[in-house]
């Protein structure tokens, strides 16, 4: 059980990084769900929303940063 509190601090610590993260560099952050790729429906009733490009470049970049820490 000792291995499931340290994985539950670490995730608490990285989820405050992360949002220290966003309240500094807030203004930096705009283009988020505003890439070319990101699609959006609304209508009266409906709002659908895919960010399929911030999806693909999130993804780019955690890749690049794992593949860095991996070897």
């Amino acid at each position: 059980m000792e291995y499931l509190a340290k994985y539950i601090i670490i995730l608490g610590i990285a989820i405050v990084c992360i949002g220290i993260f966003i309240y500094v560099f807030n203004d930096y952050l705009g283009w988020v769900g505003k890439t070319p790729l990101d699609f959006s429906y609304k209508s009266d009733n409906v709002r659908i929303y895919f960010p399929f490009g911030t999806m693909l470049i999130v993804s780019i970049v955690l890749t690049f940063i794992f593949n860095m820490f991996n070897k």
